[in-house]
């Protein structure tokens, strides 16, 4: 379902057009303005470097989210075929500890 959401981002009004709540829009369009003005203020430069200098952060947020999560992606996928390969020694072990008793009641 399409939803109209209007938000306003360096005193400028958005109308978005969205599969995402109103709600969930409101505050990405809220963080967006906060790192616009940010950087308007901090550096005092035009709405269009402001912007840029925001698009930059933000995107540099998401690449550093993305890469952490890609890091912890594959420490879990290596502790992962760690347990398979601890259940496959402890199959193995069990295996081995009843033929040994096996072994044992023969004598």
């Amino acid at each position: 379902m399409q939803n109209r959401v209007t938000v306003y981002i360096g005193g400028r009004r958005y109308v978005l057009v969205t599969e995402e709540s109103e709600e969930y829009m409101l505050k990405i369009a809220s963080y967006v303005d906060e790192k616009f003005e940010e950087q308007r203020q901090t550096f005092r430069v035009s709405e269009t470097d402001a912007a840029v200098m925001a698009a930059l952060i933000t995107a540099d947020e998401l690449y550093k989210a993305r890469e952490t999560t890609n890091n912890a992606l594959n420490q879990v996928q290596g502790l992962l075929e760690d347990a398979t390969k601890a259940r496959a020694e402890v199959a193995e072990l069990k295996r081995e500890l009843s033929r040994l008793r096996g072994f044992l009641k023969q004598e």
